[in-house]
């Protein structure tokens, strides 16, 4: 499940299985894009992945 975290500086982080990000080799770092779906959905794009 895919949650949305908020921190104490009020920065809200989104955080996913790390099945997925392992399959995908999504690391710490990695930036994505939010694009438009459908109505009440989203999707993640990968823009560039870290090498860490």
């Amino acid at each position: 499940m895919v949650r949305v975290q908020k921190t104490t500086n009020n920065q809200l982080i989104l955080t996913i299985p790390r099945l997925i990000a392992e399959f995908k080799g999504v690391n710490k770092g990695t930036e994505v894009v939010f694009k438009d779906h459908k109505k009440d959905s989203l999707i993640l794009e990968i823009v560039r992945n870290s090498k860490v």
